[in-house]
């Protein structure tokens, strides 16, 4: 269910662009911004509102500096959907709220969840060797 629609744009850039909203991202936006139970409702409860949004290539001040997850941003308020390039289109991928974070900096970054693990597995070497000296 991805709804298309028209949004004015920051200066330099062609007047309106089509924006679609992925499924994730008007599901995110029911559960992080209006605690709807449904993406559609979502949908219907956007269209109302997506007129106020602009488009712009610089990253909201208030999201992480680690967030670089978009081409460029829609900014609706306390809410921003990043975009990627689809076509003639840009795609939202997901919705965050302010004081949120982005899917993927929810996730730790691979480098370091190997380190976490590293030190599980060397932490449980070092724990059985000693119970099976004392044994």
């Amino acid at each position: 269910m991805t709804v298309k629609h028209e949004v004015r744009v920051a200066r330099g850039y062609a007047s309106s662009t089509a924006v679609r909203f992925s499924d994730h991202a008007l599901l995110r936006l029911a559960q992080r911004a209006w605690q709807l139970e449904s993406a559609a409702a979502a949908a219907e409860r956007l269209d109302d509102i997506v007129v106020h949004g602009y488009l712009t290539p610089i990253r909201p001040a208030w999201l992480s500096p680690r967030t670089r997850c978009a081409e460029i941003w829609l900014e609706l308020g306390d809410l921003v959907f990043p975009l990627v390039t689809v076509g003639d289109a840009l795609l939202a991928t997901t919705c965050i709220a302010r004081g949120g974070r982005c899917d993927a900096e929810a996730r730790p970054p691979r480098a370091r969840a190997r380190r976490i693990a590293d030190r599980r597995r060397e932490h449980e070497r070092r724990h059985t060797a000693r119970l099976e000296r004392s044994a």
